[in-house]
């Protein structure tokens, strides 16, 4: 009996990681992708986080963002790059 609880448990734990992935997947738009991609060639880190992506540099004048994952994120964070790091970033 023993075993099947451990069987239980790795199985509950496999779907609660897949299941976050997909969540993760659904919300993550091309064009998030697309703009990211872009931020990190520019220098820009970008760290992952529950609620979305965020854009740190290296400079401490230029303030941090905290991107969602969504399709209307982009234009903010393009608004953001453009006056902060002035680059025009293509979506």
């Amino acid at each position: 009996m023993h075993k099947a609880e451990n069987s239980d448990y790795i199985a509950f734990i496999f779907l609660k990681t897949n299941y976050e992935k997909k969540i993760m997947s659904k919300h993550n738009s091309n064009g998030c992708r697309k703009v990211v991609k872009q931020l990190t060639k520019h220098g820009v880190k970008c760290i992952y986080k529950t609620k979305g992506i965020m854009l740190l540099v290296d400079n401490p004048d230029i303030p941090n963002y905290m991107m969602h994952f969504g399709e209307k994120a982009i234009h903010p964070v393009r608004r953001w790059a453009k006056k902060h790091l002035k680059i025009d970033l293509k979506f």
